[in-house]
């Protein structure tokens, strides 16, 4: 009777250790009193990433004890009710639905200053559940760019960092610059507090992928790094047909001094023999010679393209384009470059374009520069009579950009995390897309609108994604976190007023009062354990 005694007890302590241990593994939580909410928007943006893991148990936790409850992500005016596998998409600008039957709206996020619009809703009541406080230095690497819209190899190129401290104190660091794999530079950093310094630099590549990032960083992976594409030009011979027009400040643009460019310029008069297709060409003459049109035509019908300067309507480029020239007395217009912000220049005596995609409109509207069938055509003679835009420092770099698109050089698409983008192609096929750890996925061009396009779908990681078709580069795109969330510090109450109105409020659990019972259940099994063992250690004296 004892050893069947003995036996029961046994079999008792095991089922409730295992018990014990499974009750553990489930995370059980005594309710004293839940939380009433309608629907949750859990904040996915890149700052959020040092929290994944308190996202991850928020997001388990609704489901467990909320289960009737919607949840959606956001992040950069993006809803998502799909659970993402990467979470830092972009800027945490509200995307919060205007359903006005969510009376009770829960959101967790690190209500960071500066991420959220104006989006109170009448009748609504928030509950913010925070995100806990991050050490971190505030630090960040808001841009990196180029002075110039190419490099050579091993030949001088000007780069450009933007460092910001968002922080209340004095922070010192350096930036590493690399140039593919290579260390090119380090700079030495002293950033005041909530203030930031734009740094310029030349150094010497064998890439054009540039890296900066900031040592020591800080715990949002993505803003102490940036990565910059600029496109490599070799050696190329551009030919200028210059007509009656003055082509001063075009040849200034391409051959500036002190500059060494990879362009070879020659101007001449008229054309008396046709164009290589290794050769560039530019054309601001407005009348050309039969001759001239023929060569032109072969020229573009061997897959060459041009850049062309007009003043007249009757330009003969214009007809051979399939273009229309609408004369203009006065207006201005805008150009802009991320080195040199924007620029207003102004125009007198111009042409409005149509037939063509705009690349510069004027203040009206017009399109006053436009892309056909990858030639360039601008209404304007880069003259002093017809415009100031050639004293401006961006005119140069705009000459440059212009006629390497006619060489079939795309500058880098640049994106932020969680973006896509629709690059146009004239050949079908497949094509590969590569991302930045190195593993390539196939994409196939879709047709909408007669025109083919490469989707890539959301581009979630920092870094370079290439594209190409048969080994040969179609473009490089380029993604960087969007400098608005890389500064972390929380909304001030009046901020908070302006972007949930006065009906919100913090909350410090879904759960008031819970307990979460893991850990008792845990020390449960662990005890029955030792009392399994304490029974087969005395079981000879007290049950034979």
């Amino acid at each position: 009777k004892r050893s069947r005694l003995y036996e029961i007890i046994l079999l008792i302590v095991r089922i409730l250790a295992i018990a014990c241990l499974i009750l553990a593994l489930s995370r059980p939580v005594l309710m004293p009193e839940k939380v009433d909410f309608d629907v949750a928007y859990l904040d996915v943006s890149m700052s959020m990433k040092p929290f994944e893991k308190d996202l991850d148990r928020l997001y388990e936790d609704i489901k467990n004890n909320f289960p009737d409850k919607r949840i959606f992500f956001f992040s950069d005016e993006k809803l998502d009710q799909a659970y993402p596998r990467i979470t830092h998409r972009g800027t945490d600008y509200g995307a919060i639905d205007p359903d006005e039957g969510q009376r009770k709206v829960l959101i967790y996020s690190d209500f960071q200053r500066g991420g959220y619009r104006n989006f109170p809703v009448p009748g609504r009541e928030y509950l913010l559940f925070r995100a806990s406080d991050r050490g971190v230095d505030n630090v960040a690497l808001l841009s990196f760019y180029s002075e110039e819209p190419y490099f050579q190899k091993d030949e001088p190129v000007k780069l450009s960092l933007r460092a910001q401290n968002f922080g209340r104190k004095t922070r010192r660091g350096r930036v590493r610059i690399l140039g593919g794999r290579d260390e090119l530079t380090e700079l030495h950093l002293e950033l005041p507090p909530d203030s930031g310094i734009l740094y310029s630099f030349t150094v010497k590549s064998k890439s054009g992928d540039f890296i900066a990032f900031w040592i020591p960083g800080d715990s949002i992976p993505g803003d102490d790094t940036l990565y910059l594409h600029v496109p490599e030009v070799k050696e190329r011979k551009v030919l200028l047909l210059r007509g009656d027009s003055d082509p001063t400040y075009v040849e200034a643009a391409l051959r500036p001094r002190g500059f060494r460019t990879p362009f070879e310029l020659q101007a001449v008069d008229r054309l008396d023999s046709p164009v290589r297709n290794d050769v560039s060409l530019i054309v601001m003459a407005d009348r050309l010679s039969a001759s001239e049109m023929r060569f032109i035509r072969k020229y573009l019908n061997a897959g060459g393209k041009i850049l062309a300067f007009v003043s007249t309507p009757q330009a003969s480029i214009l007809g051979l384009l399939g273009l229309e020239g609408l004369k203009k007395d006065r207006g201005k217009s805008f150009i802009r470059r991320e080195a040199k912000g924007e620029r207003a220049f102004s125009l007198a005596n111009y042409l409005v374009l149509r037939g063509g995609k705009p690349l510069l409109k004027d203040e009206s509207g017009d399109p006053v520069a436009v892309e056909k069938e990858g030639s360039f055509v601008v209404g304007f003679r880069p003259e002093p009579e017809m415009t100031d835009l050639i004293y401006s420092p961006l005119f140069p770099p705009w000459i440059h950009e212009l006629l390497l698109r006619t060489m079939g050089i795309r500058a880098p698409i640049r994106l932020r995390p969680g973006e896509s983008a629709r690059v146009p192609v004239t050949e079908g096929g497949e094509y590969e897309l590569l991302m930045p750890d190195g593993t390539g996925t196939r994409i196939v061009p879709e047709v909408k609108a007669g025109r083919a396009y490469l989707d890539t779908g959301p581009l979630e990681e920092p870094g370079f994604y290439r594209i190409s078709r048969g080994g040969e580069p179609v473009v490089v795109i380029v993604v960087n976190p969007d400098p608005t969330e890389s500064d972390v510090i929380p909304l001030r109450p009046q901020e908070l007023t302006a972007a949930f109105g006065k009906n919100h409020r913090f909350i410090e659990n879904l759960i008031r009062g819970a307990r979460y019972l893991s850990g008792t259940f845990l020390l449960a099994a662990l005890l029955l354990f030792l009392v399994e063992t304490a029974l087969l250690f005395f079981r000879r004296r007290f049950f034979t």
